[in-house]
């Protein structure tokens, strides 16, 4: 978990009092502003599959605090019309993103969903398995 306080832009118009994105790149911009250096440096140099590690820190921050759970959220929205409705999901994406952006990566926002949705439904159903006759 994320042991370090976070500064974000107040808004007095958010539900939750904080400036909320509105897109992906927007939520690269708030988070270079709102998140302290060290942070920012230990998710850069850190792998992708660590990210994880940020689900109930930052994570949680941020569909708390992003109304990423709520309708009011453009947030929310955003992801809605990308086609993800799950909060954990939409947090997954956005920290994921977030790493790629730091390290160079192309950010693949859509292909990223497709394998969110192919990881939760093997969750829910198991592993797909081919037919080999």
């Amino acid at each position: 978990m994320d042991e370090v306080e976070f500064t974000p832009t107040s808004d007095l118009q958010s539900p939750s009092g904080v400036y909320i994105p509105s897109d992906i790149q927007d939520c690269f911009r708030v988070l270079d502003v709102m998140l302290p250096a060290s942070l920012i440096e230990s998710i850069r140099v850190g792998n992708e599959d660590d990210l994880i590690e940020r689900h109930f820190g930052l994570g949680q921050w941020l569909r708390n605090q992003w109304g990423l759970w709520s309708n009011w959220s453009r947030m929310k929205q955003y992801f809605d019309r990308l086609g993800v409705s799950e909060a954990d999901s939409a947090s997954s994406l956005i920290l994921a993103s977030y790493w790629r952006y730091m390290n160079g990566w192309p950010i693949e926002l859509p292909r990223q969903i497709v394998y969110d949705k192919i990881a939760k439904d093997e969750i829910r159903n198991g592993p797909k398995t081919g037919n080999l006759s």
